[in-house]
């Protein structure tokens, strides 16, 4: 048994003599089990994330953050009750019990991006910025939930960017002479150089967030292919993957890990590697790629290497 297992077995044995002590560990594990983000962990595991937690309670109107503040230092797992989110651009909805608010400004520590406040009594478990980076460099569990929460959000962006623009009121035309309008109605279409916008934006929201991560030290198990275009990431190895249109985000184990790239037809890709002991992202592309053509990723530590056929492609500097 290592010292943290035994101060950690010592805490719950004598549970500072209290009863209330210990079932109020046992309702923050409960809450923390039906948060989609820590699923995956064990019950020991729970049990530390919920000792590093504590519970705060929200009057009606209270505000839990407040958008544009500079110092995101904590997310809010909400218990009970529920909360409105708004922004000065005037978008706005609710959250109810089960969801999270603010791991965004926790992972990229960017402003506030919007204002949150409860609308009725509300119980949420808080986590400070410096716990949860610790707890995600632990637990690869943690890590990986939250970058999918992360890039589930980043989706709904980049989705709500690509909505089509509402039907909209064409110019009136004569209709047999005679001075009357027959009115009709037009919905934009993305055009070709719009739709490439928008898979490239979905690209940068990727690398963004994981630039964050990997630079907080959140991702120490983990290395992540983030590729763009209509490719596909194959891997025995994969703990999972994340979708923003054509582009996804393979998360393969840390140290060593095999991914083959396949094409369903003739085109072209790019490739970004993150790796836990490397300053940056190893960048490939854009590579031409042909259906049939063996491409494979291949990383052993801070190194990626990347071929097509048997031959080398060079990374990007």
């Amino acid at each position: 048994m290592g010292l943290s297992d035994l101060i950690h077995s010592l805490k719950s044995a004598i549970g500072l003599g209290s009863s209330r002590n210990r079932e109020a560990l046992q309702t923050k594990v409960d809450a923390l089990k039906g948060i989609s983000l820590f699923q995956d962990l064990d019950e020991r595991s729970l049990e530390r994330l919920a000792e590093e937690a504590f519970f705060i309670d929200y009057e009606p109107g209270a505000v839990l953050v407040e958008e544009g503040h500079k110092h995101g230092l904590s997310m809010f797992v909400i218990v009970s009750g529920a909360v409105k989110w708004e922004t000065r651009a005037g978008k706005r909805g609710e959250l109810k019990a089960g969801k999270v608010v603010g791991e965004m400004s926790v992972i990229d520590n960017q402003p506030r991006s919007a204002t949150v406040s409860s609308l009725e009594h509300t119980r949420c478990i808080q986590l400070t910025r410096d716990k949860v980076i610790k707890l995600m460099s632990k637990h690869g569990a943690i890590a990986t939930g939250l970058a999918i929460a992360l890039a589930s959000k980043l989706r709904e962006t980049n989705q709500a960017a690509q909505a089509p623009a509402p039907p909209q009121q064409a110019a009136a035309a004569p209709v047999n002479g005679a001075g009357a309008t027959a009115p009709s109605t037009s919905t934009a279409t993305p055009q070709p150089t719009q739709e490439k916008g928008y898979k490239q934006q979905a690209q940068d929201m990727l690398l963004s967030a994981f630039s964050s991560l990997y630079t907080m030290k959140a991702m120490t198990r983990f290395s992540v292919a983030v590729l763009g275009c209509p490719v596909e990431g194959l891997s025995d190895q994969a703990r999972g993957v994340i979708r923003m249109g054509d582009v996804k985000a393979i998360l393969l184990p840390a140290g060593h890990a095999e991914m083959r790239v396949a094409a369903d037809s003739s085109g072209e890709f790019t490739l970004h590697v993150f790796t836990p002991d490397a300053s940056g992202p190893a960048r490939f592309g854009p590579v031409d790629l042909a259906p049939g053509e063996d491409c494979r990723l291949e990383i052993s530590g801070d190194t990626v290497s990347l071929t097509r056929d048997g031959q080398t492609i060079r990374p990007v500097n």
